[in-house]
């Protein structure tokens, strides 16, 4: 494996461009701001298999078959997800969309309750899929994570 780092190059420096040069994963992440959620990213595979992809020199990139939404808002209920989920859907109708309001998926994956989105991925099993990413503005973008971490 060759490193995907630049000289003199940071990780998160990495990551960035990485994603900046997706052009599918920009175009989703700009689909999942237009719903207007405060906090939210994309993450797990539609993340890291593009990482692994990069990072392993592989040209020919499998299609991400489902993209992990997540976001948190306790004051939204339950079923606020399925409508995110639907618009997006309706936005982009190839695309897998799996979205889950981590203020309430606690409910039904057996974890403890979480009270940021921070937290959730540094709690997400499988932890390596911890890492996701967010578009803030037109050309910005967040990355959340707490436990990226490697083997």
């Amino acid at each position: 494996m060759v490193s995907p780092l630049q000289p003199d190059e940071s990780l998160e420096a990495c990551l960035r461009r990485m994603v900046r040069a997706d052009a599918t994963l920009m175009a989703q992440l700009a689909c999942v701001r237009a719903c207007g959620l405060a906090r939210w990213c994309i993450a797990a595979g539609a993340v890291r298999n593009r990482v692994w992809q990069k990072g392993h020199e592989q040209t020919s990139l499998p299609v991400v078959t489902d993209v992990d939404v997540c976001y948190f808002d306790a004051a939204l209920p339950v079923e606020h997800a399925q409508h995110i989920e639907h618009a997006l859907m309706a936005a982009m109708p190839g695309v897998a969309w799996e979205v889950v309001n981590q203020a309430h998926a606690h409910r039904f994956n057996g974890l403890s309750a979480v009270s940021s989105l921070a937290e959730a991925l540094a709690n997400w099993p499988p932890q390596r899929s911890g890492c996701g990413w967010m578009k803030r503005e037109k050309y910005r973008l967040w990355r959340w994570t707490t436990c990226l971490r490697c083997g």
